[in-house]
């Protein structure tokens, strides 16, 4: 029974370093795609002539909150991968937030 604990250690071990590096790749790798993705989002139903400028943009190992200044309002957009840190990136907007 002394075995057991002996051989599933590197395995737990083996499964942190991988999710650690996911979490790498998402805040250090490149996202030209995230940004496309999110600039598209920003400017639904805005028309053609909207073209967006980023202001903000945060990125966590499992989302990215980027903020755009389009059509003279600011849109704040969220992507976040499907499955927490891997998966396609999908993009919504956020609900703005109710300044005190």
């Amino acid at each position: 029974m002394a075995s057991a604990p002996r051989s599933f250690r590197p395995k737990v071990a083996l499964v942190v370093a991988m999710l650690s590096l996911a979490g790498v790749y998402n805040v250090l790798a490149d996202n030209a795609a995230v940004l496309g993705q999110a600039q598209a989002e920003a400017c639904a139903g805005a028309g053609p002539g909207c073209a967006p400028a980023l202001t903000r943009l945060l990125r966590t190992p499992f989302f990215q909150d980027l903020d755009f200044r389009a059509s003279g309002q600011t849109v704040s957009v969220r992507c976040q991968r499907s499955l927490y840190l891997v998966g396609a990136y999908s993009c919504a907007r956020r609900t703005p937030a109710v300044s005190p």
